[in-house]
């Protein structure tokens, strides 16, 4: 089955009336309160083979739970490196690239300027859709995990995942941690009870009050 075109115009409207608080030029962006966070290399040394490890076999986890292979997904990219001045860009530069098939080609791109904003960062953001089975996400995680790590291949881009079916969004930030956003809390409980030992401590009691007593 191919893949429909992606229109930003639609896709932005589809966004605001499923995350109403989602502001798509906002660094990082916030999907809004019913989101659960995980932590994915505690409890290992920076710069292990086994913080890396843990960290993307809990991140690949956790995206297949939410993911099917044959799913629309559209992915948001907020890539820095056109900056010039990150300190570890994106290595190899055609890295993202070559992870997801078309993405150079059919990405729609826009250039976000914070200028004069408390944390000034420009950067380009591509809109890209696709389905699971066409992104290689293991290696996009990993590449995610490796940034802080100061490892390579490595990638320096914030990289969200809406599922079209579930109305899920997947973020890892780094190798600490990720994210996962939901319009439905219905759609997170599963994850909240199997995976209850990999949540954040700080936020348990905001996790607690949506999902404890259902």
């Amino acid at each position: 089955m191919s893949t429909p075109p992606l229109d930003p115009i639609a896709f932005k409207h589809n966004i605001t009336a499923t995350f109403p608080s989602a502001r798509l030029e906002s660094h990082p962006i916030d999907f809004g309160e019913i989101h659960l966070r995980f932590e994915l290399g505690d409890d290992h040394a920076n710069g292990s083979d086994k913080r890396i490890a843990q960290t993307t076999e809990r991140a690949v986890s956790l995206f297949e739970q939410c993911n099917f292979r044959g799913d629309h997904v559209v992915v948001i990219i907020n890539d820095f490196d056109v900056s010039g001045r990150e300190v570890l860009p994106t290595e190899p530069p055609d890295y993202l690239n070559s992870l997801l098939p078309g993405l150079e080609s059919d990405a729609c791109v826009q250039m976000i300027d914070t200028e004069g904003a408390e944390d000034e960062c420009s950067y380009r953001q591509l809109l890209f859709r696709t389905t699971v089975q066409r992104v290689d996400y293991h290696n996009i995680l990993r590449g995610i995990a490796h940034l802080e790590q100061g490892r390579t291949p490595r990638i320096n881009a914030s990289v969200y995942f809406v599922n079209e079916r579930n109305n899920t969004v997947f973020y890892m930030y780094d190798d600490r941690g990720c994210l996962i956003y939901s319009n439905r809390p219905e759609s997170l409980k599963k994850l909240y009870f199997k995976h209850n030992d990999w949540l954040v401590d700080f936020h348990w009691s905001h996790f607690d009050a949506i999902w404890a007593d259902s």
